[in-house]
């Protein structure tokens, strides 16, 4: 029940709520009832006995909102950043009862450590997506008082925003329908205090208004008739947000790929293609040896056919731009992914039978000469042993420009000199996990490894951190064999 009642509400009003609120607490069977019922009778002020049926409600949600939390938090096996917020503030709710004010204080404190390791996580594996940093700079700014979130969020937010900024230009860019101009200007709007984000939010929106909205469209922006009919489609539209694997997919899924075709252009390609047909008929039937024609058309036949073949040829030319110009965006992806599917169906089958082909006329020179297939090729001791002194650091000292780019050199002479050792390095893994997979590492090489990642993954922002006596630390790491 919405609470709608404030100081300047006429005893009228007042007393309708009044009347509406002690409904509500005859029927009330639940502790969020109850709470929220606390809240309205506490809103009436002094007006009648609010104030004692507020003091009931908080009462009656008490023992069993108390008992339902620690419950929750005690089956739950991994609880999120949002589960231990929650549950933190339905213990400031009661915070009366028992010791629910220390409850809440540490479920605050569980709630951001387990938003810091979130995001630390994201942030430090290299295969994250920009939806998952943008989860990450969230969590960090819910929790910039716990140890250096707030460093962490500066340092991080400005490369996510510049990603998603440069994500939403490119979208803009390319956009032929509304649902695109759209998405263009939710992403800007998710980032409106970086740069110009916010103006580029407002231009997508008046982009997006210039094309018509679908009936389909049309219906669902209706407004709801009833109270009723506005709660369900509030719950419909938070069920579908909660379905979306991610904000670009989901949206342009909603779009049929042929809806905002360009009518003028489809009719301008149908046009061209009637014309091509009708040269190229043209061009079969005027020939001078057609009996069929008359003495003037056979004898003209060669003028006519040549007029033909320019008009098919033009025409297959100019309808084949119309037929590119007319396809909205998410059109051309789908047939050029169409495209990519057909041709790896294809090319094995296609490898197989020019293999038979060559063995047939005895050009298969690998088999020929008894070599192993490479498939099953495997390094012998001596080969990898061989494979290993070659290692080498293509890059020189002299030409790295800054120290993000000098902690790079040393790790990768770092890593070489590991595997020269023997380390076997499994390229798909991150700094980190190769960090795991180290035995006996000092302090200076814990300090590498922290320094690479900083110039890996924050870019420019790494070089405020990174100094010349850093630097000169880990080179004693880098040379270590």
């Amino acid at each position: 029940m919405e609470n709608r009642i404030n100081e300047r509400s006429s005893e009228a009003a007042k007393n309708e709520f009044y009347g509406e609120c002690l409904q509500k607490f005859a029927k009330a069977a639940d502790y969020r009832e109850y709470i929220e019922l606390s809240k309205n009778f506490k809103a009436l002020g002094n007006y009648k006995e609010a104030l004692e049926y507020s003091r009931r409600c908080e009462k009656a949600a008490w023992a069993p909102a108390y008992k339902e939390t620690v419950e929750k938090i005690q089956i739950a096996e991994n609880m999120t950043f949002e589960g231990f917020s929650d549950a933190a503030a339905v213990m400031e709710s009661i915070s009366e009862y028992k010791d629910s004010r220390e409850m809440a204080r540490i479920y605050r404190v569980k709630a951001q450590a387990v938003a810091y390791a979130e995001a630390m996580a994201i942030f430090e594996n290299s295969e994250s997506s920009i939806d998952k940093w943008e989860r990450g700079v969230y969590l960090l700014s819910k929790i910039k008082s716990y140890k250096n979130s707030r460093d962490l969020y500066d340092r991080y937010y400005g490369h996510y925003a510049q990603k998603r900024y440069e994500q939403a230009e490119l979208i803009m860019k390319r956009a032929g329908t509304r649902a695109e101009y759209m998405l263009a200007h939710e992403l800007f709007s998710k980032i409106a205090e970086y740069s110009d984000a916010a103006k580029m939010a407002d231009v997508a929106k008046k982009n997006a208004q210039k094309y018509k909205v679908s009936p389909s469209q049309a219906k669902k922006a209706q407004k709801p008739n009833n109270d009723g009919d506005a709660k369900k489609v509030r719950v419909n539209k938070e069920k579908s947000t909660k379905k979306q694997s991610g904000v670009e997919s989901e949206i342009v899924k909603r779009e049929s790929v042929w809806t905002y075709l360009n009518k003028k252009k489809l009719c301008g390609v149908i046009v061209c293609l009637v014309l091509s047909l009708a040269g190229i008929w043209g061009s079969i039937i005027f020939r001078p040896q057609n009996r069929e024609l008359s003495e003037f058309l056979r004898v003209n036949a060669y003028k006519i056919r040549g007029v033909c073949i320019i008009v098919a040829v033009a025409s297959l030319i100019i309808g084949g731009n119309l037929f590119v110009k007319m396809m909205t965006p998410k059109l051309k992806e789908m047939i050029r992914a169409r495209a990519i599917e057909f041709i790896k169906s294809i090319a094995g089958p296609v490898a197989k039978l020019l293999d038979k082909m060559l063995s047939v006329l005895g050009l298969n020179v690998g088999k020929a000469n008894g070599q192993k297939d490479e498939k099953s090729f495997v390094y012998t001791p001596e080969a990898r042993e061989k494979k290993q002194k070659k290692l080498k650091n293509s890059a020189k000292w002299e030409e790295q420009e800054d120290n993000a780019q000098r902690v790079r050199f040393i790790f990768i002479d770092y890593m070489i000199a590991k595997i020269r050792e023997g380390f076997v390095m499994r390229y798909n893994h991150t700094p980190t996990e190769i960090k795991g997979d180290l035995d006996n590492i000092d302090e200076n090489e814990e300090l590498l490894f922290e320094a690479y990642n900083k110039a890996r993954y924050a870019g420019a922002l790494s070089l405020d951190e990174i100094d010349n006596g850093t630097v000169e630390l880990l080179k004693t790491a880098g040379k270590k064999k």
